[in-house]
């Protein structure tokens, strides 16, 4: 049984003008950073880019994480993160994810497929808003749909509140109940 053996490089690139630390252990390889990890700092744009599967020309196929320095912003999935945090890929979240915004005066969290169709959920002083934006792509009609899919033989009823007190019910079988 062979040993694997651990590869480290740190030095310019001389492809770029970018000074990088690759981590291979592919000895079996003619390059054995082919399919290693590495870490690049890119001077003329200020960013670190994290990287995965190196070709034999020393190169990444494929960047995971990218730091902007200048913009104060990370980027995962990509290399040009145009927020604080972007993220090309689904987000998994075991816990709560909360938008707030003390500066601006208005907590907004916005979850669409465009830039013109989403659902916006904002709290300001003293309001609260649940909006749907729906752009006028086909002229046709257009539906703010509230569904509901509960497993159960229990009560599965639509509820606005008032301090925890139902003040519209709607249930199951669309009976309406008010107060």
């Amino acid at each position: 049984a062979s040993s694997a053996q651990t590869f480290l490089m740190l030095g310019p690139n001389s492809n770029t003008s970018s000074s990088q630390l690759l981590f291979g252990d592919n000895a079996s390889l003619a390059d054995p950073f082919e399919a290693g990890m590495g870490i690049r700092y890119d001077s003329l744009n200020n960013r670190m880019y994290f990287d995965d599967n190196y070709n034999n020309g020393g190169s990444a196929n494929n960047t995971i994480m990218t730091i902007d320095r200048d913009e104060q912003r990370v980027g995962i999935g990509t290399t040009s993160p145009s927020e604080a945090l972007d993220v090309n890929g689904n987000i998994l979240s075991n816990g709560v994810i909360k938008a707030f915004n003390a500066t601006q005066g208005v907590a907004q969290l916005e979850v669409g497929r465009g830039g013109n169709e989403y659902l916006e959920m904002k709290v300001t002083d003293p309001d609260v808003f649940i909006v749907a934006h729906q752009d006028s792509d086909s002229n046709g009609n257009h539906h703010f749909v509230l569904d509901r899919d509960f497993d159960g033989t229990g009560a599965s009823d639509y509820e606005i509140r008032n301090s925890g007190v139902a003040q519209v019910t709607v249930d199951k079988d669309g009976n309406v109940g008010i107060g």
